[in-house]
């Protein structure tokens, strides 16, 4: 599989709009989003095209309240589980997005964790070094393997997206640092994104080992969260 880290292209990707806000997701049938706005040891529930406990993330750990409109994963055995069977709803067609706007972002550990079934896709921040990110895939193969993380520094403090999608049959990872949610690949910064060519495709997973939309159960990036999203759309990319 190729791995690459790509800067300017000559060709650009049309944006795609998914909603970002609980109340842009309202009525969406492709789209969920979670504000964490819940109080202490609190679930969140999210808005959009999924239904009952399919919208619920499950906190552990006693994460605490919202403040500002964040929710803080402040040590490594704080997270929030789905169903499998949201997952699988909204991952295993032929786009997905991932995304998470977060800020204070810690040490190495893990960001979300997905896999099941034959599929995989796990994400982590600072590998070893503070700002750097990486993480896993299903390649072409079937197989799971790492992506490489991009040369550039995701920001310990400052508000941040990170996305990760498929589109075009190709697997997507970028951050940028801002506060309203990405529409295409041009919007992140060279140093900042990447593409695995042919990556990504979750068809037939199951979903049922891990389903850590926030952190992983005893190893949890620091950080806090304002929103996640999960989406049936990628965002806007060229053609690698």
């Amino acid at each position: 599989m190729s791995m690459i880290a790509i800067g300017a292209r000559p060709q650009q990707g049309v944006p795609v709009y998914i909603p970002y806000t609980e109340a842009m997701a309202a009525g969406s049938a492709d789209s969920v989003v979670w504000e964490f706005t819940g109080g202490s040891s609190a679930n969140e529930t999210g808005v959009g095209c999924l239904t009952g406990a399919d919208l619920v993330l499950t906190q552990a750990g006693s994460v605490g309240a919202s403040s500002g409109g964040y929710r803080s994963i402040s040590n490594i055995n704080q997270y929030f589980t789905c169903t499998a069977a949201a997952l699988v709803s909204m991952l295993n067609g032929a786009e997905w997005l991932v995304a998470q706007k977060i800020k204070n972002c810690g040490l190495a550990n893990e960001l979300f964790a997905f896999s099941g079934g034959g599929g995989y896709l796990h994400s982590y921040a600072n590998g070893g070094a503070l700002g750097y990110f990486g993480g896993a895939v299903r390649a072409p193969s079937g197989a799971a393997v790492g992506f490489v993380e991009p040369p550039g520094l995701v920001s310990p403090t400052n508000i941040t997206w990170l996305c990760w999608w498929r589109k075009n049959s190709n697997f997507h990872f970028g951050f940028v640092e801002q506060d309203t949610m990405p529409t295409r690949w041009e919007d992140f910064p060279s140093g900042q994104r990447l593409v695995c060519v042919g990556a990504g495709n979750n068809v037939g997973a199951t979903w049922v080992s891990q389903a850590y939309p926030v952190g992983l159960a005893a190893s949890s990036t620091l950080r806090d969260i304002a929103a996640a999203v999960i989406s049936r759309r990628g965002l806007g990319a060229p053609l690698f």
